[in-house]
Order: C-alpha cells, then sequence, then structure tokens
C-alpha cells in the first residue's frame, strides 16, 4: 500500500488560496467537533509554506538571530535551516525551517511549524495572536496552510462508530473512501471529503479536496485517526 502520508505526488496538484487573518478556521472546527464526538485529542500541527528570495531570506534570518537558535543540516541535495525558539515556555511549539536546494540558492522554501497538545478557546486566542504577530514581525504572509490533527478514539470506534455524523458536522459535502486489504497493515481506511467553506484545496484523481482522514491500527490495537487539511502532510 502507498504511504498515505506525503508532501507532493505526481498525482497531486495545489492549488491552495492565500491565507487570511484568521488561520485557524480549520483547526478549530476540527478539534472542537472531534472533541465533542469523543476523541481524545493526542496533538495537533500547522504548517505554513511559502516560497521566498535569497534576499528574503537574508533579511529573515536578520530578524530570528536574537530570539532564535539556528541549526544547519546538509546533504547533497539540500541545505536545511531550522530556527527553534528560546522561549520553552509557550503555551504552543513553534519552529522555522528553510529548505534550500543545492545550486537553487533563489528557491527557498521557508516554513513555519506549530504544534501543541490541547485546544481550548485560550489556546486559540493565543495561536492567532502569534500566527499573525510573526507574519507581520518578518512581512510575510503564507499562501499555503497544512493543518493537521492526530485524535485516538476513546472506544467509540471499536464500538461501531459512524463517521456519518462527524462528515455532517465538518460540512464534508461529498467523500471517497480508499479501503486497506493488505494483510497485518496499520492502515485500515483513508478519505478524502471536500467542505466549501475551507478555502485552500487540492486536486486529487481530478476531484477537488481539501479533507484527508486515516484510520489506523496502533500498538495497542486501538484506532487512531488523523484528520488533515487540505491533505495530511507530514507522517506522524
Amino acid at each position: 500500500m502507498r504511504k498515505l502520508f506525503f508532501i507532493f505526488t505526481t498525482t497531486i496538484f495545489l492549488f491552495i488560496q492565500p491565507s487570511t487573518v484568521e488561520t485557524s478556521t480549520e483547526l478549530a472546527t476540527i478539534t472542537n467537533v472531534a472533541l465533542g464526538e469523543g476523541f481524545i485529542l493526542d496533538e495537533w500541527q500547522v504548517v505554513m509554506i511559502e516560497k521566498i528570495s535569497e534576499k528574503e531570506f537574508d533579511n529573515i534570518t536578520k530578524r530570528l538571530q536574537n530570539s532564535y537558535l539556528d541549526t544547519v543540516v546538509k546533504d547533497e541535495n539540500k541545505i536545511k535551516y531550522i530556527f527553534e525558539t528560546k522561549n520553552s515556555k509557550d503555551q504552543i511549539n513553534h519552529y522555522f525551517q528553510a529548505i534550500v536546494p543545492t545550486g537553487h540558492a533563489n528557491q527557498i522554501t521557508f516554513q513555519l511549524v506549530i504544534s501543541g497538545e490541547e485546544w481550548n478557546e485560550v489556546i486559540h486566542n493565543y495561536y492567532n495572536n502569534l500566527t499573525n504577530g510573526l507574519q507581520n514581525e518578518l512581512s510575510l504572509t503564507f499562501s499555503k496552510i497544512f493543518t493537521c490533527v492526530k485524535l485516538n478514539d476513546n472506544g467509540i470506534i471499536n464500538d461501531g462508530f459512524s463517521d456519518d455524523e462527524i462528515w455532517k458536522k465538518m460540512k464534508v459535502i461529498h467523500r471517497s473512501e480508499q479501503i486497506d486489504n493488505v494483510e497485518q497493515s496499520v492502515y485500515e481506511k483513508e478519505v478524502y471529503g471536500y467542505n466549501k467553506l475551507w478555502n485552500r484545496t487540492i486536486i486529487v484523481e481530478n476531484e477537488t479536496v481539501n479533507f484527508h482522514m486515516s484510520i489506523k491500527n496502533n500498538d495497542h490495537n486501538k484506532k487512531q485517526v488523523i484528520i488533515g487539511t487540505p491533505i495530511i502532510l507530514n507522517e506522524y
């Protein structure tokens, strides 16, 4: 079976609209609905991405150097710069990373990665203030935003949980499913759908989608649910 988690493949083309000031709409919707349905929040992650020039990267580096610790990782294809905040007491975690392809210093992919293990109104407000503040500080607007929420079930899936209710509450108006029939696979089902209220979308096999859910078995033979928009970007 192909891996459920990926950044880009030849069958997926990204058409993601620029972000607005409110960057947590999808995260709040997914998390609030899932918790309301009895799921247990494991963690969430948001990855914001923008292409920048070498000059823009130099300016950003200067602004980050006093408040962030930087690490450089090199291989034959790229140089990765990681900037981790010196403030470890934040309510949520965040770091920046820049990927510079070898020989293409003016084609830099710059990312802001934010994550946490709790979600409530206080964290929601903190998240919005943080993301808006960082973008203003760096004079940068991220045009691509990927949201991912990892959940554990509380017995509801194993007891015959129907996912129709979660689609309804998340306003997913159509969906397609892929069932994994490979013996002993940790993955059980993968679902793609579309919510017309969310601006960022992708094309998967000629279908417009912005909702992606996978159900898998963990080491204790319990179900885990991972929901991403517009698609699950990174493997957990």
